[in-house]
This record gives structure tokens, C-alpha cells and sequence, in this order.
């Protein structure tokens, strides 16, 4: 099973249990927590409830207050009315699980976490601050693709480069040429 992956267990393995045990591929006893199942997806679906009400609340207050405006010329209401709208759509997918979610077994929270791949998108993003004023945004956003695709989950060469590529000019035509937004040019000028 890879790492993060959720095992699901049996019904058998729920009755009259609180807690399980379980061998994984590396042969490491692991403490695995049940799920209770009436309790926690009632407080789940009351949650995404929650949400969804929070979320048409501020997309009705964005629009009503601070208006909409247009996709070329947004209103100041506009990141409001798509947050609540965002939030309102992933608080009814979350409702919908709730219906239809399986017994799962849960590992540790701090289980199978990459160390070393954590550290390395925290000094990539570190660097980014720094470097991307001299380097320039759209130089060093291909840079620090490049560097998350062969780093941090390594893929092959000539994907890793087309798709950093095709993310630094995504982010160039977005922030540069529809937002308009000021970004550094680097030494090159780019």
C-alpha cells in the first residue's frame, strides 16, 4: 500500500473495538484508529451544512455590498462572490461523502510523511521570495517547477520540463497579461 493511502477494513475488524493494530509492507506495527460511524458523519454533515451556509452568506454580502463587477474589469465583490461560491460547492461534495464514505481505518496524523520532500518545497518557495526579484518571475517560476517535478516527486526529464514550462507561461499570461500585475523582470529583462 503506498504511503498516505487509507486501508479499508472489514466489518468484521469494527465490532467491539476502539482501536486496531496492523502490519504494513515494512513489517512496523501501526496503531490504527476506527472511525466511529453515527457520531462523526452526523457532526460531518453538520459541519459542510455549516460551511455552505457560511459560504452563500459571503458570496450574498460580496455582491450585495461591493458588486460583481465583470471577468474583464472585477468588482471589488468579485473574490468574495468565487471564495463563497468555492466554498459552497466543496461543503456539498463533502455532505455527499458523508453519504456515501466507507469504514476506513486511520493512520497516526505524523505517519508517512517525506521529511526530506517537505524541507525541500520550504527552501524552493524560500528561495523563491529571494531569488525572484534578480532572477525574474517568470525565469525563476520555470526553475522552481523544474525543481518540484525532478526534486520532490521525480518524473521524467522531458515532462518535467514541458510542464514547468507550460506553468511559468500560464503564470506569466495570467498575472502579467490579464491581471496586469507588476512582476520582477530579472536581469534578462523577462
Amino acid at each position: 500500500m503506498r504511503e498516505g493511502a487509507q486501508k479499508i477494513l472489514p466489518k468484521e475488524s469494527f465490532d467491539n473495538c476502539n482501536h486496531s493494530t496492523m502490519k504494513n509492507e515494512a513489517t512496523e506495527t501501526v496503531k490504527l484508529e476506527i472511525v466511529p460511524i453515527k457520531g462523526v458523519k452526523m457532526h460531518r454533515r453538520i459541519g459542510s451544512i455549516f460551511c455552505f451556509l457560511i459560504g452563500f452568506y459571503v458570496c450574498i454580502t460580496g455582491y450585495k455590498k461591493f458588486g460583481f463587477g465583470n471577468i474583464r474589469e472585477p468588482g471589488p465583490g468579485f473574490i468574495f462572490t468565487v471564495v463563497g461560491l468555492l466554498l459552497m460547492v466543496l461543503s456539498l461534495l463533502d455532505l455527499h461523502l458523508s453519504f456515501v464514505g466507507k469504514r476506513i481505518a486511520r493512520r497516526p496524523v505524523w505517519s508517512g510523511i517525506k521529511w526530506k520532500n517537505m524541507i525541500a518545497v520550504l527552501l524552493g518557495l524560500y528561495s523563491y521570495v529571494y531569488l525572484c526579484n534578480f532572477v525574474g518571475f517568470t525565469i525563476y517560476s520555470f526553475l522552481l517547477m523544474l525543481f518540484l517535478f525532478r526534486v520532490v516527486e521525480p518524473i521524467k526529464w522531458l515532462t518535467a520540463v514541458i510542464i514547468a514550462v507550460i506553468t511559468a507561461v500560464a503564470a506569466y499570461m495570467i498575472f502579467c497579461v490579464w491581471l496586469n500585475v507588476q512582476v520582477p523582470k530579472g536581469f534578462l529583462g523577462i
